[in-house]
């Protein structure tokens, strides 16, 4: 969806249904302008890649912050993940 203001007027009339990304519409979600209609079923999850130029300098500080933020939310997420599996297979999910 490249034209998310256009499609999210066209939502709001209420002839419409839309897919958004989820922080677009946090604030209609939060004075219950829009619902999400079955979340628990029909969502959606972006990959992205990291690109950065060969190591052989220290990186610039704003970057070298960035990549720690980007890694730690990743590895935080790669912990939550196991943590689900493992209480799955335990049937205490």
């Amino acid at each position: 969806m490249t034209n998310l203001e256009a499609s999210a007027m066209l939502v709001m009339t209420g002839h419409y249904i839309g897919f958004f990304p989820n922080h677009y519409i946090q604030r209609w979600l939060e004075t219950g302008d829009l619902i999400c209609l079955i979340p628990d079923r029909i969502s959606r999850q972006s990959h992205f890649e990291l690109i950065i130029r060969d190591r052989k300098q220290p990186l610039p500080i704003a970057l070298d912050a960035f990549l720690r933020c980007v890694y730690s939310i990743r590895d935080q997420r790669e912990r939550n993940r196991a943590l689900n599996e493992e209480r799955a297979a335990s049937g205490d999910g």
